[in-house]
C-alpha cells in the first residue's frame, strides 16, 4: 500500500486504559480519510522491570519502521492503565497527489488533535498536563545487589522490605469508548462548548495550585450556561424579542441574578439555590485583593460547575 505518514506527539501523554493500546481507528482531517494508530505492550511484558515498562510502536498495518523503535511511547502498567505518548497516523494515496494532500493534512492536523485532546479532558474531567504527571501506577522497588568474590552478581532485595505504590483512580483514563467518541466528534469537525473548554481550564489551573483562577473559570463558565438555558427558555415561551431579553438579562445580572431569573421561569437547577448562593460568595471572596482561595473552594466551584454544564451545556459547537 502506498501512504503517507507521521507522527503525533501528545505533549502531556493521555491517561488511558490498556483496551485502547494496539487499536486503529478512522479518522477524517479535511475530507481526506485515514487511520490513526495506537502504540502496544510488547509481547514479553510479564519479563520486565515496573521502571522498564515501555510500550512500543504501533502495529500500523503491520509496517515496522526502524525509527520508531526508537521513540518514547508511552508506559504501561500491570493494573492496566497506561500513558501514550505518541501515536502514528497515516493516509492511503498514490505518487501523484501525496504533495497536495500532505499539504492539507499539515495545515490541519495540530487542530484537529487538540480538539481531540479537549474532548477527552472533558470527558475524564481532568486536564492532561505534567502536574501531577500523566502516567499510570509507578512502583518504587528498592533493589540490593550482592557481589560475591568471583564477580557474580545475585539480587540481594530484602524480602520483607515493601515497595510503594502510587494508586492512581481508573475514572481518569480514557477507556477505547471514550477514545472513540471523542474521534467521532473531531471527524465531523465539531469543538468543544466555550463553557467546557473553561470548566477544562477551570480544572488546570486548580493542578496547578492557582486557585483564584480556577474558581474564576468555573464562575464564568456557570454564568454562560445559566444565561444560555435562560435564553433557550424565552424562546420557547414564544419570547424572541432581542430587546425584551436583553431587559431580562440586565435586570438579573451577575450569578445571583440568574439564579433568581431561572427561579422565576420555574427552571429546576442542578444543585440547589444555597449551593449557588454560597459559591457566589466564594466567587465575590476571590475576587478580592488580599483574599486566598484555597484547594477546597476549587474542589466545589468546579463540582457546581460540573453538574451546572452537564444540565444546561451542550458539549460541542
Amino acid at each position: 500500500m502506498t501512504r503517507i505518514e507521521t507522527t503525533v506527539e501528545f505533549p502531556h501523554g493521555i491517561p488511558c486504559k490498556n483496551d485502547v493500546l494496539g487499536t486503529e481507528h478512522t479518522i477524517l482531517i479535511d475530507s481526506h480519510e485515514g487511520i490513526v494508530s495506537f502504540p502496544n505492550i510488547p509481547s514479553n511484558y510479564k519479563e520486565s522491570l515496573p521502571i522498564r515498562k515501555r510500550l512500543i510502536q504501533p502495529n500500523n498495518g503491520n509496517m515496522e519502521v526502524a525509527f520508531y523503535k526508537t521513540l518514547d511511547w508511552g508506559n504501561y502498567s500491570d493494573s492496566g492503565l497506561s500513558c501514550m505518548k505518541r501515536c502514528i497516523i497515516w493516509f492511503p494515496c498514490n505518487s501523484v497527489d501525496y504533495k497536495k494532500m500532505g499539504d492539507e493534512i499539515g495545515k490541519n492536523i495540530s487542530g484537529y488533535f487538540e480538539n481531540f485532546i479537549l474532548f477527552l479532558e472533558i470527558y475524564l474531567k481532568k486536564a492532561f498536563d505534567s502536574y501531577p504527571t500523566c502516567g499510570s501506577s509507578a512502583e518504587n522497588l528498592t533493589r540490593y545487589w550482592l557481589w560475591e568474590k568471583d564477580g557474580k552478581m545475585m539480587d540481594a532485595r530484602n524480602p520483607t522490605i515493601s515497595f510503594s505504590v502510587n494508586l492512581v483512580s481508573e475514572e481518569f483514563f480514557a477507556s477505547k469508548d471514550i477514545i472513540k467518541e471523542a474521534l467521532s466528534y473531531s471527524n465531523k469537525g465539531f469543538e468543544p462548548n466555550l463553557t467546557y473548554k473553561l470548566l477544562r481550564d477551570s480544572i488546570f489551573h486548580k493542578n496547578r495550585k492557582d486557585f483564584r483562577r480556577a474558581i474564576l473559570d468555573s464562575s464564568t463558565a456557570i454564568e454562560i450556561a445559566l444565561t444560555e438555558r435562560i435564553k433557550d427558555e424565552l424562546s420557547t415561551r414564544n419570547i424572541n424579542d432581542e430587546n425584551l431579553t436583553d431587559s431580562f438579562l440586565k435586570k438579573y445580572h451577575s450569578l445571583r441574578g440568574r439564579i433568581e431569573l431561572l427561579k422565576t421561569l420555574n427552571v429546576k437547577l442542578p444543585r440547589s439555590k444555597k449551593d449557588y448562593d454560597e459559591f457566589s460568595n466564594m466567587r465575590n471572596r476571590s475576587i478580592h485583593a488580599g483574599y486566598i482561595s484555597n484547594h477546597s473552594e476549587a474542589e466545589k466551584a468546579v463540582e457546581l460547575a460540573i453538574d451546572t454544564l452537564n444540565t444546561f451545556s451542550k458539549l460541542y459547537t
